[in-house]
């Protein structure tokens, strides 16, 4: 375990070396949730997620030698003719809660600021967002063949790494369909897997008032969609829905 721990730091330190050796003036991150892979994982692959203490650890060792920015910042950085240091920007995709009840305080502790992405259907439906679904679903499938829905049939492994990648398989088949086709074929994986749609998951997504928290604190909010599809996959009819939707929800929802 101590040799481990020697090498773990060795490149955690290589890699925050390489950071600031980089030649780019702009790097934009990218999270997903903030929180302990045994809490994380009641909703979303923990391979997803940063532990608490790690993210602190990033997020001081930024704020120390980047200057965190928001991508609204980005076209004044342009412009300036001043030197400044390299910038860094922040963000979350999806809208899951830990990145309010965990990386907010987090980020407020160093003065940071970071741009949350919301998906917006699950905010005002209360319910999680489909991809924690079937995180909780396929594992409970019963094992032998089944049928989604007529563009979708396959079978279901016994062993759990074949059930990751049934997943995988589902997760592509849900990111093309439209919201209320996805919502019938969840209802039928949910028959499927012999448990309610949306269990425990209530407590996996933002709501009204933290994206308003979220807001009121300086961070960035922006839309991710309303759904949640790959666009690339989505008939293009529905992209206006999707994309403009979510614009729309977040401005219902912060008054501006």
């Amino acid at each position: 375990m101590g040799l481990r721990s020697l090498y773990v730091n060795f490149r955690r330190r290589q890699i925050y070396g390489r950071c600031l050796a980089a030649p780019s003036r702009l790097t934009i991150l990218r999270y997903h949730a903030v929180g302990h892979p045994e809490e994380v994982g009641a909703y979303l692959d923990p391979g997803l997620s940063v532990a608490p203490d790690r993210f602190r650890e990033q997020v001081r060792f930024l704020s120390e030698n980047f200057d965190l920015v928001l991508p609204d910042d980005i076209p004044a950085l342009s412009r300036r003719t001043a030197p400044l240091r390299r910038a860094i920007a922040i963000t979350f995709d999806d809208g899951y809660r830990d990145n309010h009840d965990v990386a907010l305080p987090i980020l407020e502790e160093f003065g940071a600021r970071a741009s949350f992405y919301v998906t917006t259907t699950p905010v005002s439906s209360g319910h999680g967002l489909w991809i924690s679904e079937l995180w909780r679903l396929v594992p409970r499938l019963p094992t032998g063949p089944f049928e989604l829905d007529e563009t979708f049939q396959g079978d279901v492994p016994s062993t759990a790494e074949g059930r990751w990648l049934l997943r995988r398989k589902i997760t592509r088949h849900f990111a093309g369909l439209t919201a209320t086709a996805r919502e019938q074929a969840l209802d039928t994986l949910a028959e499927l897997a012999g448990i309610p749609r949306g269990e425990g998951l209530a407590r996996s997504f933002l709501d009204e008032d933290r994206v308003r928290s979220l807001a009121a604190a300086g961070m960035g909010v922006g839309a991710h969609s309303r759904t949640h599809p790959h666009l690339d996959h989505l008939p293009p009819e529905f992209h206006e829905e999707e994309v403009l939707g979510s614009k729309q929800d977040l401005e219902a929802i912060l008054g501006r």
